[in-house]
């Protein structure tokens, strides 16, 4: 096996894993980012931190500068594997039903794994 198809196979099974959620900004939807921040994302930690879940982070958006998102969630992991056994748990589950308690809007959801960073 040469250098360069052992690095690229090394790389290739330590590539982290993102999903990103994203709120929709409507007029009257409602979302509760106090709720938000001290309960749901500690449940999510909580359930999805033995599937790989390294960390996560919530940006809120201007809506002078963004009218179609007001919130950004972006859950940072080790693997698209993970992410999946994550969400296959009964703590996924508790997760979906908690949305109701700060949000009256479904997020849209996307997930890819990391290319490269300069992290």
């Amino acid at each position: 096996m040469t250098d360069h198809v052992r690095r690229f196979k090394h790389q290739k099974n330590n590539m982290s894993f993102r999903t990103v959620l994203l709120y929709p900004f409507k007029t009257k939807a409602r979302f509760d980012l106090d709720y938000y921040t001290n309960i749901h994302m500690p449940l999510v930690q909580k359930h999805f931190s033995p599937h790989g879940l390294k960390s996560w982070e919530i940006t809120k958006f201007s809506p002078e500068t963004n009218q179609q998102f007001n919130i950004q969630v972006i859950l940072m992991g080790e693997s698209a594997e993970g992410a999946k056994a994550a969400g296959d748990t009964p703590g996924a589950k508790e997760l979906a039903d908690d949305v109701a308690n700060f949000s009256d809007e479904l997020p849209l959801m996307l997930t890819g794994t990391v290319v490269k960073s300069s992290l």
